[in-house]
């Protein structure tokens, strides 16, 4: 993949999601003993009206994808591409690590390769809002692998992120859900460093992403920041 600035893989990502994905946005309640900082302050001593909120600043290159094989063949590649990501009230310290859910947008389906108009991507019953796909609340953890911090999301209620809907006259079906969990770093391992922008990836070692019950990763990163009067501030995520 060719990276231009910092970025976040859409569903599963130094290579999303898809976004959500998939990001696929982020920030997350750490486990015991992992604190997040903002401004060299730990996160949870802030006011409760002045918790800082997480943003996406950028999907890189317009291109967040969500790729995987129908019926698990490889002769069937499919990809959700996705041009925008921005992130619903995402708090980087929130209670029981409950975040905000992520908005992917201008969304299109590729089958073998081929654009499917009859199967433009979205969430809900309104076909007025194609190319929108909204995931549910996730929830989040920084978690230690290799000596650096990484952040695990999983859907706050059961399995699923998402389900997309692509409609009746779609080739692959009428919905793609897509489930499991995204374990996503910075790629440039400085989640513990702090920064104004983090660029987050998937790690896919620790992703067990799946659409359509087939196994599915995100290629694609974006740029994550503190959002609203915190938006120059620097954080980072130290694991425990």
């Amino acid at each position: 993949m060719v990276r231009s600035k910092l970025g976040l893989k859409v569903l599963g990502l130094c290579a999303l999601v898809l976004g959500l994905m998939a990001i696929a946005a982020s920030g997350a309640q750490a486990e015991a003993g992992a604190e997040w900082m903002v401004n060299g302050k730990n996160a949870k001593e802030w006011a409760a009206g002045l918790l800082p909120e997480v943003k996406v600043v950028e999907v890189e290159n317009k291109t967040a994808t969500l790729l995987f094989n129908l019926n698990g063949n490889p002769l069937e590649p499919v990809a959700i591409l996705c041009t925008e990501a921005t992130a619903e009230a995402t708090h980087l310290v929130a209670p029981a690590g409950i975040l905000g859910k992520v908005d992917f947008k201008g969304c299109i389906l590729f089958y073998k390769g081929v654009l499917q108009k009859a199967c433009e991507p979205h969430t809900g019953t309104d076909v007025t809002k194609k190319g929108l796909i909204v995931t549910k609340t996730s929830k989040g953890l920084i978690v230690l692998d290799e000596g650096q911090g990484t952040v695990t999301f999983e859907p706050n209620e059961g399995t699923t992120f998402v389900v997309i809907e692509t409609g009746e006259e779609c080739a692959i079906g009428e919905e793609v859900p897509v489930a499991g969990k995204l374990n996503v770093r910075d790629c440039k391992g400085l989640f513990k460093t702090e920064e104004v922008n983090h660029l987050i990836e998937e790690l896919p070692k620790l992703t067990t992403l799946t659409a359509l019950g087939q196994p599915a990763k995100i290629d694609g990163s974006v740029v994550v920041a503190l959002a609203g009067t915190h938006n120059t501030l620097k954080w980072s995520g130290l694991p425990a």
